[in-house]
């Protein structure tokens, strides 16, 4: 998994997360997941220091590009 680089493991493990809360416990409204992606992805930019928030995941839409390159890197 060390291959798919850091950016795609942060952004597949945000996505997994908050699309569970939504899709699956109900507890986010679409509004809401992208509000929560958008803050995950300034945060860990501004944690790390080197990483670009635009190679994190900040919006819904672009979850299924990430989970897919997830799944085709460990395929």
């Amino acid at each position: 998994m060390a291959g798919i680089g850091i950016a795609t493991g942060l952004s597949a493990g945000i996505c997994s997360t908050v699309l569970a809360a939504a899709a699956v416990e109900e507890l986010l409204t679409p509004d809401q997941v992208d509000q929560v992606l958008t803050r995950a992805a300034a945060d860990m930019a501004a944690l790390t220091g080197d990483t670009v928030e635009d190679e994190i995941v900040g919006r819904s839409d672009d979850c299924a590009n990430v989970l897919e390159t997830l799944r085709a890197s460990t395929g």
